[in-house]
């Protein structure tokens, strides 16, 4: 049996895509501790979150990959006092100001992907134009969750 034509589905983002969030959380008192039917949200297991134009004072999230099991939670601030804070005018800074540097041998790896076809010839001008950085190191990032974690939540 054959492998199938596309393995891979591509999404194409720009460093623009991606903003600075951690001061939504300070500026707003944001508290997303329990979905609206009322469960406590365990944000270790979550694993999608979506934020939809439709919804503006909701987050849904997935602990898993289907798309039909997603919970609600709704922006609510744990403050009791005071007015609330209007979240109309939200000014969200971006997470980064230009691409970010890639290794020399991530590039050369991802570059052999393109010769060999791996990657369709669409994007390779993508990958041709990373920036390399000499200092840069490839490590694997730290996980998420350790082992200890999920065996506590267990």
């Amino acid at each position: 049996m054959a492998r199938k034509r596309n393995p891979y589905i591509v999404i194409p983002v720009n460093y623009r895509d991606f903003y600075d969030l951690k001061g939504l959380k300070t500026d707003f008192n944001i508290n997303l501790k329990r979905t609206v039917s009322g469960e406590t949200i365990n944000w270790l297991k979550v694993k999608w979150i979506r934020v939809t134009k439709e919804n503006p004072g909701s987050v849904f999230f997935n602990n898993g990959f289907d798309p039909g099991n997603f919970m609600e939670a709704k922006f609510q601030s744990s403050s009791l006092r005071g007015r609330k804070k209007k979240t109309g005018n939200i000014k969200l800074s971006p997470l980064y100001e230009s691409k970010l540097q890639i290794s020399a041998a991530k590039k050369a790896d991802l570059l052999s992907l393109c010769k060999s076809g791996v990657i369709p010839t669409t994007y390779h001008s993508y990958y041709e134009s990373l920036p390399v950085g000499k200092l840069v190191k490839d490590t694997l990032p730290e996980p998420d969750i350790t082992e200890e974690d999920l065996i506590d939540n267990i």
